[in-house]
């Protein structure tokens, strides 16, 4: 039977397909000892390792199979046939002869490579590190050919479970790389913009951002005047007047100021606010548009009207808007008439009790709100200036 004639030492057998045959051995119900697995695949040469491995990837179709029947499938024999013979005996019989059969002898080790004159042999730290790498690697290879767990056949057709991203923890995605690889693109030189053809690709800048400051800002990210250094305001100024654009973008800009302005009841921080500005920049924009004398007239006119409103309920709503009242500049003065004004009032009425009793009085008076007037006495400080009546002359 020269089919089971050792064709290599057991030794010499790889361990990854030793170990696929030991797993396909258990699961196909036989019994696959380490040295038995060996033994059995030394009868193959090593040119039959990939038709090992072709049907030790599979699942079993007949049980039981052990280390000889899968070396008898793979020589040709059938799956049912070898395993009626793995239970008859056959193959503790095929065992026995094949250990009367002499191996290949193993390859001698390459003797030592000598060593140089001058070279210091390794110390015995240097042997021991070498020896830890060993290790290491020897772990690795045993980690990638332990046993696979294999699902059933139902379940290794189903797709993944798609993995359920927190709402509340953003994904920590890869760097781009390759073609992927975002680059910043290369600033302009900012003399391209006195081109005859910019003029248009300026007007619909201007028409974006509403005003030389967002336009500054929006063109100091593509264009450069020199290496690192954005365009100064006196840049865009000389842009704009080589274009023939200052009047045009000073008419948009002193429309959208003082519109602005009106609808905001004078307040600046407001039409800054619209503007995409901050109040050192608006303020710079006014100078520089020369409408500063039509701003103070808005302003006037809406600080004349905050000082002179003659309806008590609207100026105690006033009150708590301290943050307009500031922009006008003037909470004192506001402060100052609206004291004045409440005192009058309640001193119309008779000596309460409590202030409790006399704010509940001028409010159905007066109709105000009785919430209202008592946070407007504790802000201004008018309770001190209060006389109550005793409760032992009640």
């Amino acid at each position: 039977m020269e089919q089971w004639q050792r064709r290599r030492h057991p030794d010499d057998v790889p361990t990854p397909i030793a170990v696929a045959v030991a797993d396909f051995c258990r699961r196909a119900r036989g019994q696959a000892p380490a040295s038995v697995v060996r033994e059995a695949l030394a009868v193959l040469s090593d040119d039959d390792d990939f038709r090992v491995k072709e049907l030790t990837d599979a699942e079993p179709s007949v049980r039981p199979l052990g280390p000889f029947a899968v070396v008898d499938v793979v020589s040709g024999t059938a799956p049912a046939v070898a395993a009626q013979r793995e239970l008859t005996g056959y193959y503790d019989l095929v065992r026995s002869m094949a250990a009367k059969t002499e191996a290949p002898a193993r390859p001698s080790p390459p003797p030592p490579a000598p060593v140089r004159k001058g070279v210091k042999p390794k110390a015995g730290a240097e042997v021991a590190r070498e020896g830890r790498k060993q290790k290491k690697v020897a772990a690795t290879i045993a980690q990638k050919i332990a046993p696979k767990k294999r699902l059933p056949a139902a379940a290794a057709s189903l797709p993944p479970p798609a993995e359920v991203a927190s709402p509340w923890k953003k994904r920590q995605l890869p760097t781009p790389r390759g073609k992927f690889t975002r680059i910043e693109a290369e600033a302009s030189r900012f003399d391209e913009l006195y081109r005859p053809a910019a003029r248009d690709e300026l007007l619909g800048l201007i028409a974006q951002t509403g005003n030389r400051i967002s336009l500054r800002k929006t063109l100091e990210r593509q264009y450069v005047v020199r290496r690192g250094v954005g365009p100064s305001p006196d840049d865009i100024d000389a842009l704009l007047e080589h274009h023939k654009l200052s009047r045009a973008i000073a008419r948009q800009e002193r429309e959208a100021i003082l519109s602005s302005l009106t609808e905001n009841h004078g307040a600046l921080v407001k039409v800054a606010d619209a503007m995409a500005l901050n109040a050192f920049e608006l303020d710079r924009l006014i100078a520089v548009i020369g409408v500063r004398g039509e701003v103070t007239e808005i302003r006037d006119r809406w600080v004349r009207e905050a000082l002179s409103i003659r309806n008590l309920p609207m100026r105690l709503e006033m009150l708590g808007r301290g943050k307009y009242l500031a922009d006008l500049k003037i909470v004192r003065r506001f402060k100052e008439a609206l004291v004045r004004d409440v005192l009058e009032l309640l001193e119309e009425l008779p000596v309460m009790a409590d202030l409790e009793q006399l704010v509940t009085v001028a409010a159905k008076r007066h109709a105000l709100n009785p919430e209202s007037l008592r946070t407007a006495i504790d802000r201004l400080g008018i309770e001190t200036q209060l006389d109550f009546q005793p409760a032992s002359e009640t």
